[in-house]
């Protein structure tokens, strides 16, 4: 091999190695970016969460056609500021040793100064419940983010019937 080709290859080569430890770096820096943006975003948040209760509702079962009481939880929330707006909840329920999360209704964004009444998905079972953690999640772009470092937590005891 000629000494110049052997120079070509091994300039393409420092080339390619360049470029990929450039977009490496480039990578996480747009990470690291992403996240912080998200960090001050979920600061912005203040949300109240108050009208805690759960509701025990007749329903029919489809499979079976027997009538079967099932319990949701329901509550109001409120974001008090302008921005972020609320994509939804994360809700949590915690017994003793164990947590189970469920949804809550699909519809419960919550835009900036204004409330809304939310309902979760049946629960399974109430015995045993020690708290429930409600989780904002706010969105950007197409990508959803949960601040759980805004997580409110209702003791299980100061929760009533509807």
């Amino acid at each position: 091999m000629s000494p110049v080709i052997g120079a070509v290859l091994l300039v393409m080569l420092v080339m390619v190695v360049g470029s990929m430890v450039f977009l490496w770096m480039k990578y996480f820096v747009i990470k690291s970016e992403g996240e912080a943006l998200v960090q001050q975003e979920c600061q912005k948040i203040k949300f109240v969460i108050d009208d805690f209760c759960y509701e025990k509702v007749i329903i029919e079962n489809i499979e079976t056609g027997d009538s079967e009481e099932k319990t949701h939880i329901k509550f109001n929330g409120r974001n008090d500021a302008s921005e972020p707006e609320l994509y939804g909840f994360l809700i949590f329920i915690d017994y003793d040793g164990s947590s189970i999360s469920i949804p809550s209704s699909p519809y419960s964004e919550i835009e900036g100064y204004d409330s809304k009444s939310v309902a979760t998905d049946f629960i399974e079972d109430v015995s045993g419940i020690k708290q429930i953690r409600v989780v904002p999640k706010i969105k950007d772009k197409r990508k959803v983010f949960i601040c759980e470092e805004k997580e409110k937590i209702i003791k299980w005891e100061s929760v009533g019937e509807c």
